[in-house]
């Protein structure tokens, strides 16, 4: 399956949502780690979000990024439609693992959007891609060997119940939670 990433309007607001002015969609945030580097990344895990990723943005400090997460790992192909400012995008294995990195990636301005070139169209499946501004990788010495690290997801999100229920079915502990 290949899932084609755009972009379209997004205004930043509170530090820990981001609100897109295009369709009032929040982007919510976590701090994830690239080897040794902390960053605050706007989550796009719904396929709304992933199409409005960060379009029409101003340029992110290097402690800024976004983070796309499908449902499933699959082929994120990106492109950089509308975009005030070049990419650096690291796609990454359910693991944290670097399966592949583009550096440098400048917007497309091209009238006819549709000949905008394609970045990881056949690249292999990632269950998440990074994008930060250019000149990140170089910065921060991000290779092939660099691991994405996250947090496990906090007990208000379902996610993160299910998370931590399996994490006490594995150690044998018993109790009863109310949801």
């Amino acid at each position: 399956m290949l899932f084609f990433v755009k972009y379209a309007q997004a205004d930043s607001s509170a530090s820990t949502a981001f609100v897109l002015s295009s369709n009032q969609s929040t982007f919510s945030s976590q701090e994830i780690t690239l080897d040794n580097v902390t960053l605050n990344v706007k989550i796009a895990d719904t396929p709304d979000k992933m199409e409005q990723g960060l379009q029409n943005s101003d340029p992110l400090p290097y402690t800024e990024g976004m983070l796309f997460i499908p449902n499933a790992p699959q082929v994120l192909a990106m492109w950089m439609p509308n975009m005030k400012f070049s990419l650096d995008m690291i796609w990454f294995d359910s693991n944290g693992n670097v399966l592949h990195i583009e550096q440098n990636v400048p917007p497309c301005t091209f009238a006819d959007q549709s000949t905008c070139p394609i970045y990881n169209r056949t690249g292999q499946p990632s269950q998440y891609a990074l994008e930060v501004t250019a000149g990140f990788v170089d910065k921060y010495h991000i290779t092939m060997n660099s691991k994405l690290a996250m947090p496990i997801p906090e007990f208000g999100s379902l996610a993160g119940m299910i998370v931590v229920i399996s994490v006490i079915g594995v150690l044998g502990i018993s109790r009863k939670f109310r949801f």
